[in-house]
């Protein structure tokens, strides 16, 4: 009896350890692109999916309905995605409808040349120049604004970059258009991939616009969009650690994020880390909301010029207009540090607009594509007086301010993490 005890205590630790192995075995939730009977939906990566939303997935956009799944062979608003789930650009619908390379429909009337059609979408008119920048959905850059007639100061700094955000979405993509990513169940369905140029400083309705600054005399030069990506744990561990300390000093976690991601750019390329001004952040926050409340950049000026992104509107303790394509009215952007705070500098602005809304990553690939815009961030040429930025982003809107000049009222700084002030 004692024996049989001990046999049945043994079969049952054998089999407990086998049911505990099984366990431990067990793949676990994959993040990614997920299949079933209904459709695809994407599994991100705190295990939560897109629902009701546009999403940038692999450089392709997709929109997942109130149930999470990818909507397929579908008008959504004025955007049509295909068979594959992917946003259609720079071609025609299966209903006989145009789409530019941002992906929004073209309108035109039925008896319009469709040749015409099309050479609009590959080449748009001189007053359409901004939607070659476009995107995806509603994304606008404006060009980099000259900096004042003054000689800049020549003291060089160093910075650098990093990623997160919609368009480096490379994580563990599993399904359509998952170009180089693992597959599950070996189904990829392929998609056009989608970027753009952009020309000069104009904006339109759903259109990608990084505000390029440009110093005295310098030239605006036209952006492009790339993706980036970066898996060093290391600077992970950093990052985590900077942007938690920025949050406790009242930073959101898209201003801090994007704050280290510009500086992760310039040290990638040997160059130091811009300090974190408070009156800087003061005037992009400012803007953001100005931007968010009142939409400035359709303003026209006494020219009947319109303004981009760098505009300001008139409800404000500030100097508003239209700041327009040709910096014109550079003065409306120079002018704003001491308008809003006591720093006695000039400020310099990038900015993007997106309507389906931006972040960090997606903002800093717009810029970093941009010659323009990218001079300004990394400091070349008559830039390299810049040591200190503000940084803001909501929504659809992200302003980031930079400056040469010693803020009186200090900097968000963080204990050993390296930066140069001025």
């Amino acid at each position: 009896m004692s024996l049989s005890k001990k046999i049945l205590g043994l079969i049952l630790v054998l089999l407990t350890s086998c049911f505990l192995s099984l366990i431990a075995l067990a793949d676990p939730l994959l993040q990614g692109w997920q299949k079933d009977e209904r459709g695809w939906w994407y599994v991100q990566v705190d295990g939560s999916y897109p629902s009701d939303s546009w999403k940038n997935l692999d450089n392709k956009w997709y929109y997942f309905d109130d149930n999470g799944y990818m909507v397929e062979d579908s008008w959504v608003d004025n955007y049509y995605v295909g068979s594959d789930g992917a946003m259609l650009v720079s071609s025609r619908t299966p209903d006989g409808q145009y789409v530019r390379e941002n992906g929004e429909k073209i309108e035109e009337s039925k008896s319009a040349n469709q040749k015409s059609i099309v050479s609009n979408i590959q080449k748009p008119a001189d007053d359409e120049d901004e939607l070659k920048n476009l995107v995806g959905p509603g994304v606008e850059t404006d060009n980099t604004e000259s900096t004042q007639a003054q000689t800049p100061d020549t003291s060089s700094i160093d910075n650098n970059d990093s990623n997160n955000g919609p368009v480096a979405a490379t994580e563990n993509n599993i399904g359509p258009v998952a170009d180089t990513d693992k597959v599950l169940e070996n189904i990829s369905p392929d998609s056009d991939d989608q970027s753009g140029k952009q020309p000069e400083n104009n904006e339109q309705n759903t259109s990608t616009q990084s505000n390029q600054v440009v110093p005295a005399g310098g030239v605006v030069t036209d952006p492009m969009t790339t993706v980036i990506s970066n898996d060093n744990t290391g600077e992970q561990d950093e990052r985590t650690k900077v942007v938690n300390e920025l949050k406790k000093l009242s930073l959101s976690d898209e201003e801090a994020n994007l704050y280290y991601l510009i500086n992760e750019y310039r040290e990638s390329l040997g160059l130091s880390k811009l300090s974190f001004s408070k009156s800087l952040t003061t005037v992009a926050r400012a803007h953001v909301k100005d931007s968010h409340d009142y939409t400035p950049r359709l303003q026209l000026d006494e020219r009947g010029i319109q303004g981009n992104l760098h505009s300001w509107s008139h409800f404000g303790n500030w100097s508003g207009g239209a700041y327009t394509p040709d910096h014109a009215h550079a003065e409306i952007m120079w002018d704003k540090p001491g308008e809003l705070t006591d720093y006695k500098g000039s400020g310099y602005e990038i900015s993007v607009y997106h309507s389906i809304g931006i972040d960090p990553q997606l903002a800093l690939d717009l810029w970093k594509s941009s010659p323009g815009h990218n001079a300004v961030i990394i400091g070349e040429g008559e830039w390299s007086f810049i040591k200190t930025v503000g940084v803001a982003m909501d929504k659809n809107y992200s302003h980031v301010w930079f400056g040469g000049d010693k803020d009186p009222a200090g900097y968000y700084d963080v204990e050993g993490y390296e930066v140069v002030h001025p």
